[in-house]
C-alpha cells in the first residue's frame, strides 16, 4: 500500500478469502455504508384515516425514483445516492413512513 493513499493491495490470500466467504467478508461494511446514508435521509410519518389507503404486502419496503426514467439505462434502478429516492415503509394500516430527500419530514395528515 502506497503511503497517504486510499488504494490498498491485497494478497493473493486475502482475495481467495472474499471470494470463498464474500458474504461474511462484505456484510458488516455494507451494513455500515447503507445505515449511514440511511440516516441522511429526511423522515416523515403519513398518517391516513382511511384503512383502504395503504396496501402491505409480505414484502412491503419499496424503493422508488420518480425520476429513474431519465437516466441511462443502466442507472435506472433506484440508489440512495440520488436526490430523487424515496423508501416507502408502511407500518400499520394508517401509517406510512417515508424516507427522502425533498426535507419532507414529521407528521403529515392525509386529506
Amino acid at each position: 500500500m502506497r503511503r497517504g493513499s486510499l488504494i490498498r493491495s491485497f494478497t493473493y490470500e486475502e482475495v481467495k478469502a472474499f471470494a470463498e466467504q464474500p458474504l461474511q467478508n462484505l456484510m458488516v461494511t455494507e451494513i455500515e455504508t447503507q445505515a449511514r446514508l440511511l440516516r441522511r435521509l429526511s423522515m416523515a410519518i403519513l398518517i391516513c384515516p382511511d384503512r383502504s389507503a395503504f396496501i402491505t404486502s409480505d414484502n412491503p419496503c419499496a424503493w422508488f425514483d420518480a425520476e429513474a426514467y431519465k437516466r441511462p439505462p443502466m442507472f435506472r434502478g433506484p440508489a440512495l445516492m440520488y436526490p430523487s429516492i424515496e423508501i416507502s415503509l408502511p407500518v400499520s394500516p394508517h401509517h406510512l413512513i417515508l424516507l427522502n430527500r425533498r426535507d419532507l419530514d414529521g407528521y403529515r395528515q392525509s386529506h
